[in-house]
């Protein structure tokens, strides 16, 4: 099973990511930069539907899109000043999950998300971007444009 699988379904998920983020201040702060992506950073890369990726349900379906959404959200909240440690906690993190994506296969499009999230906010973005490139091709999503426009499968 992949490793973001195996986190997202275990029974214990949720204690382990709130164990994950003691590193910064109370869990408000996670909570105000998730919302502060999605009143911003969200509209340059419209990859989440914020109805459905709400705050809980990525932290327990995906650790590895919440982390990257946190660590450009945190990049954010820098400003234009020395990053933050959260920023630096949240990128290894994700970018750990990311490594094992390389050579493990792809089962969520959320998996995508967060590569796509990483490319889109790295200094080398042609790598990681290349990376979801695959991963969507690997996953079909290159047929859903033709789903999704077709009226009869609309009205199913």
């Amino acid at each position: 099973m992949f490793p973001t699988e195996r986190r997202a379904n275990c029974t214990t998920c949720a204690p382990l990511l709130a164990s994950r983020l003691t590193f910064l201040p109370p869990l408000t702060l996670p909570l105000r930069d998730f919302s502060s992506f999605f009143s911003g950073c969200n509209i340059f890369i419209p990859v989440f539907d914020p109805t459905y990726d709400t705050y809980d349900g990525l932290m327990e379906r995906t650790p590895w899109t919440f982390d990257a959404l946190l660590a450009v959200a945190a990049k954010i909240r820098s400003g234009t000043g020395p990053l933050i440690p959260a920023f630096y906690k949240c990128l290894e993190e994700a970018q750990g999950i990311a490594r094992s994506s390389l050579f493990g296969p792809v089962v969520r499009k959320e998996a995508v998300q967060g590569m796509l999230l990483l490319a889109a906010w790295s200094t080398n973005g042609w790598l990681p971007s290349g990376h979801a490139m695959r991963m969507a091709l690997d996953l079909g999503l290159h047929r859903a444009l033709e789903k999704l426009a077709d009226p009869e499968h609309a009205k199913k």
